[in-house]
């Protein structure tokens, strides 16, 4: 017994000695726990403008990525170490300001015998946005978009003026394929209305992450584009540094949110009177319609008790893939697949989705017909404002922008107005940036300036025999003249300034892309020379692409050369597309179509250049010479051994299933 009590106090004795020695051989090393640094009027390490300095794991050294606004000859230091720290000789002490930071921006700092190796980089002419949320993470944020936390928020202009220092009613994660990355995107509210950087009064905002484009610079350059087409509702946008609990997350873009509000999209607030029309909030009605069907000819609503009096307007829509249509509290699909999400008012009522959905619809209807008329007799312009549409084309074509009208694409309707396109929004994969899209079959890659894309896109990526609304756009005439005009009389002009723009705001935020690319290692380089000049090395791909991209266009839209369209009537099961651009007296070999597989009893006559199959009917494998730009309709006709008869009486029973169908699906709604 006496043995083994001896035995667990040698034991206990060497466990202390051990830890006495240890903590003794870590104390005359020297470690620094924290260290935060003072910017503004930040009170204390744990208060909105304080900075933490930031461990890069690829190199060792520690970084302090710093705002404009930063006085580096009274810097206060906030650190917690358990030696003295000194840099240069001098030693610093902790909440006093120094001037040892004054000169250079890389230091040795040394507490004890530990020495680190600090890096200060900063972006003049930036400004930041500094939030702290409650919780003092943003771990819960990040890891689910439906975290909403509170906190507050100070936003700095560049020469360290404050635009607003309050309470923030939330931040959240936005976006669909961008949330996916690693640097977040986010929408933060305020807890009051602001105006920021001279941007409309509001409480709602966009950090927009970039985290795409190394540039940091192609949704502000696709935004001026936007503007200069003349799309009135392309929101602003001011690139910035973010800090979130005093951590640096790189470079955003502050951005309007897309919304129905004075100074964005200006039209009736229908979800403001519907918020007056009933007793409780929209979104705590319960939710009715189809919510988790994407069927075509489906719709969904809140329950809500009262109308207003007037739900003609204002509408804010958007063309949503069907995958992220179950997301959303109230929309429609049409007849042809598009899934249409209303995102004002967000919670609309049944009678106000039936009525967008039933205006849509009657477009639709027209705006895909061979004609451009509906069984009504009304033109798809009755419906639509086309030059706004034709702004968009000229927008989405010129810079290819990846998604095109299949996501983040909106339209709004006023009170008696018609559907008009805007605002621009998300064109980050534009300009050079995305690659093969292989959701388009055949695939088409965004990324070559020699695409026609947007004309070759078909509806939605869900239905291949129908094209987009901006492929289907370019089949009328009218459309395309005036697309013809605004090329010729705003984007041309406007492309004359395009090179300098582009050097321009990429040397405005040289600085700001430097360190967002040196803290998120996507150089691979953590020398900030070598970071600045990587990010000067993308402006020139931008260029390169543009000046190839209006070459390739320009004839087109000028009308020295034509393009080829097929129409298959949606008989066949994917769209005939030709990628090329003919001279005017060039001679193209017509394709052969196959017919749907539930369509075995037809088969392709010939092709048309009138819409309902009259005059002339070439033969698939005829070359015809094309002197203008050109659609081909596709005539079908009776199998061998089938009559007109036997074909009419299977096109009835392929109708009566489909009604039967939409039944059941309306029932389930």
């Amino acid at each position: 017994m006496k043995k083994t009590w001896k035995l667990l106090l040698t034991i206990v004795v060497a466990a202390i000695l051990t830890a006495v020695l240890c903590v003794c051989a870590f104390a005359s090393e020297g470690a620094i726990a924290t260290l935060s640094v003072k910017t503004g009027d930040a009170a204390d390490p744990l208060s909105p403008g304080a900075v933490r300095w930031y461990e890069d794991p690829y190199s060792g050294k520690y970084f302090l990525f710093l705002p404009e606004e930063t006085d580096r000859e009274n810097m206060i230091v906030w650190f917690s170490a358990d030696a003295p720290v000194t840099v240069g000789g001098q030693t610093l002490v902790t909440g006093v300001p120094t001037d040892a930071f004054a000169e250079g921006d890389e230091f040795t700092v040394m507490c004890g015998g530990t020495a680190y190796d600090l890096v200060i980089m900063s972006a003049p002419g930036s400004a930041a946005i500094f939030i702290n949320t409650e919780s003092g993470s943003m771990d819960a944020v990040n890891a689910s978009k439906s975290v909403k936390e509170a906190g507050s928020i100070r936003v700095v202009d560049a020469d360290g003026t404050i635009q607003y220092d309050g309470a923030l009613e939330y931040i959240k994660g936005r976006g669909n394929s961008t949330w996916l990355n690693e640097k977040k995107p986010y929408n933060i509210k305020l807890d009051k209305k602001a105006e920021l950087f001279g941007m409309e009064k509001s409480k709602k905002w966009c950090l927009l992450a970039n985290a795409t484009d190394l540039s940091i610079i192609r949704n502000s350059l696709n935004y001026d584009m936007a503007r200069a087409l003349g799309i009135e509702t392309t929101s602003d946008v001011i690139a910035l540094n973010l800090y979130c609990n005093g951590a640096y997350m790189g470079a955003y873009a502050l951005t309007e949110k897309v919304e129905i509000a004075s100074g964005r999209v200006d039209i009736y607030d229908l979800e403001d009177a519907n918020e007056k029309a009933n007793e409780l909030d929209p979104e705590e009605y319960p939710l009715g319609g189809g919510q988790n069907i994407r069927s075509f000819n489906t719709y969904k609503y809140a329950s809500l008790p009262n109308d207003p009096d007037e739900i003609t307007g204002g509408y804010l829509l958007e063309l949503e893939k069907l995958n992220r249509y179950p997301d959303e509290a109230s929309g429609f699909v049409t007849e042809h697949g598009q899934a249409v999400v209303v995102k004002e008012p967000e919670f609309a009522s049944k009678a106000e989705v039936e009525y967008i959905r039933d205006y849509y619809a009657a477009f639709e209807e027209a705006f895909y017909a061979q004609t451009g008329y509906n069984q009504e007799g009304r033109h798809y312009t009755d419906y639509l404002d086309a030059k706004s549409l034709a702004m968009a084309y000229i927008l989405q074509e010129f810079c290819e922008n990846f998604d095109g009208c299949s996501s983040s694409f909106y339209l709004y309707k006023d009170v008696d107005g018609k559907l008009t396109y805007g605002p621009a929004w998300d064109l980050d994969l534009a300009l050079g940036s995305g690659g093969v899209n292989k959701l388009i079959a055949p695939s088409l890659n965004n990324t070559d300036p020699r695409n026609f894309y947007q004309m070759n896109t078909f509806l939605g990526y869900q239905d291949e025999s129908l094209p987009s609304l901006l492929a289907q756009a370019m089949n009328h005439a009218d459309f395309r003249e005036l697309v013809y005009d605004l090329w010729k009389n705003v984007f041309t002009p406007y492309f004359n300034t395009f090179g300098w723009k582009v050097d321009t705001i990429g040397a405005a935020v040289n600085d700001t892309a430097a360190m967002n690319a040196i803290r998120w290692h996507y150089y691979g380089t953590s020398e900030p020379a070598e970071a600045r000049r990587m990010h000067l090395s993308t402006l020139e791909p931008i260029k390169a692409f543009a000046q190839l991209r209006f070459a390739t266009l320009n004839p087109i839209f000028s009308q020295t050369r034509c393009f080829v369209r097929y129409d298959t009537n949606r008989m066949s099961s994917s769209m005939i597309r030709d990628l090329s651009t003919y001279a005017p007296g060039s001679q193209v070999t017509l394709p052969n179509a196959k017919p749907r597989t539930s369509l075995p009893f037809l088969k392709l006559g010939g092709w048309s250049t009138e819409p309902d199959g009259g005059g002339e009917i070439y033969p698939a494998g005829t070359k015809v010479t094309i002197d203008k730009t050109t659609t081909f309709y596709a005539v079908w006709v009776p199998e061998d051994g089938f009559s007109n008869k036997l074909v009419s009486f299977f096109e009835r029973v392929r109708t009566t299933i489909r009604l039967i169908l939409h039944f059941f699906t309306m029932i389930s709604v």
